[in-house]
């Protein structure tokens, strides 16, 4: 039977300087430097007003700047099948852990998204060649990175790119799987317009995909000094049409949006059909996908920036786990007599003291907490407690809460206290 654990968590110093290269998954072997000043008029420092970017938030956004250059900087001259296949190439060299692209991007007939994809791509010998999938970035930011923040800034950057002429032209469509997550951004983005409107002269705003079609009659969506976001829930986006349900041929576009992508992946089982649906709708233009939890080999080997938990945490960001070394294994050891297993419960007493622990260490870190200087980021501390079964009659989180109620309503001896705590000094400096 798996062991739980209580889990402490604390912040780790947010001050520390990040490495260079922290988008790690794919190094592009290619300086900042060679990125012409002209595509360098964004500014990645300031979001609004008293909200700055991290060091790591920064470098995300250079990473993206640094390929749509290379993506894009023959535009005028050559045609998109030829900017896919010289970037292909281009990656492919540039790939610093020598992933297989090709393998990873190419979608043969034996495919089940083949069918899906194949009336809009070019196929050659019953294969849609890897370069069709090119023209895609992945930032794998863990949750709470501010992934939402470059998100934003991204679109800053993409309506600074086509003011200046130095990408083309393009709607930006926003998808992601659940509606709160739509409201935070309309959020983030208030908060950005109040700065950028006064600071900038730009304003950004939000539309429902369903009204693109009217706003498409007006004419051109893109201007000088606003840019027309249009969201909708990944989950809504089929190849039927219903009450809320959207058939994506409904609103292709020619292939031509800039597609955000945000945790879009998470659903149901048809969730590798829409997968093949974003392809198409971004297959002129380009898709950005942010995720905290990238599976998929595809969406591995295009990742521009790394930045996922491992990395976060090993960083000097987000949260620090302190695992307790005394383990719950639902408040009951196992003891092997006569070559059966038999459940043996804890004494009443120790089941107290594991939970004294847990609650001693997590106070002694919120009033350490309290007592930082005001000007220090510092989240909130937390107890994450992990057991095996939570429904069922005696439950082991049945049993944990017992536990707590008992020392709520002081129904426990100062000795078994002070027994506690000296339990925890010898885990914690012995």
């Amino acid at each position: 039977m798996p062991q739980a654990k209580a889990y402490v968590t604390k912040p780790k110093n947010r001050n520390r300087r990040t490495m260079k290269n922290s988008y790690s998954q794919i190094i592009v072997h290619a300086d900042q430097e060679s990125v012409p000043f002209a595509w360098k008029n964004t500014d990645f420092q300031t979001f609004s007003e008293g909200k700055k970017l991290y060091a790591y938030q920064r470098e995300a956004l250079e990473a993206v700047r640094l390929l749509l250059y290379y993506f894009y900087k023959d535009k005028d001259t050559k045609s998109l099948e030829w900017l896919k296949k010289a970037f292909f190439l281009w990656y492919k060299e540039n790939n610093a852990e020598k992933y297989d692209i090709e393998k990873a991007l190419e979608v043969d007939f034996s495919k089940s998204s083949y069918k899906i994809l194949q009336p809009y791509f070019e196929s050659k010998d019953q294969v849609l060649p890897a370069y069709h999938f090119i023209n895609r970035m992945g930032f794998w930011m863990a949750t709470g990175s501010g992934k939402s923040i470059v998100l934003i800034k991204l679109i800053e950057l993409l309506h600074d790119l086509m003011r200046n002429d130095l990408i083309p032209k393009k709607e930006i469509l926003f998808l992601t799987h659940r509606p709160d997550l739509i409201e935070q951004l309309r959020a983030h983005i208030l908060d950005f317009n109040r700065y950028t409107k006064k600071e900038k002269g730009i304003e950004f705003l939000v539309s429902d995909l369903k009204d693109f079609a009217e706003y498409k009659k007006q004419g051109e969506l893109y201007r000088n000094s606003q840019i027309q976001i249009f969201v909708y829930r990944s989950d809504l986006i089929a190849a039927e049409r219903k009450e809320t349900i959207v058939d994506f041929k409904d609103y292709e576009n020619g292939g031509n949006w800039y597609l955000l992508l945000d945790e879009a992946h998470k659903g149901d089982q048809e969730e590798s059909k829409r997968k093949q649906y974003y392809s198409i709708l971004g297959r002129n233009g380009f898709l950005f996908n942010f995720s905290a939890t990238f599976t998929e080999e595809i969406d591995k080997v295009t990742t521009v920036y790394n930045l996922n938990l491992a990395q976060y945490i090993n960083k000097g960001f987000g949260k620090h786990l302190f695992i307790l070394q005394q383990q719950f294994d639902n408040f009951r050891t196992r003891e092997v007599l006569q070559g059966k297993k038999m459940v043996v419960d804890y004494e009443e007493k120790e089941k107290q003291k594991i939970v004294f622990m847990s609650l001693i260490l997590l106070t002694f870190i919120k009033k350490n907490a309290q007592d930082r200087p005001k000007d220090l980021t510092y989240h909130n501390p937390m107890l994450v407690t992990l057991v095996n079964s939570v429904s069922k009659e005696d439950s082991d989180l049945q049993l944990f809460f017992q536990e707590l109620r008992k020392i709520a309503k002081k129904e426990v001896s100062p000795h078994d206290f002070e027994a506690a705590k000296n339990a925890l000094k010898t885990e914690l400096y012995h």
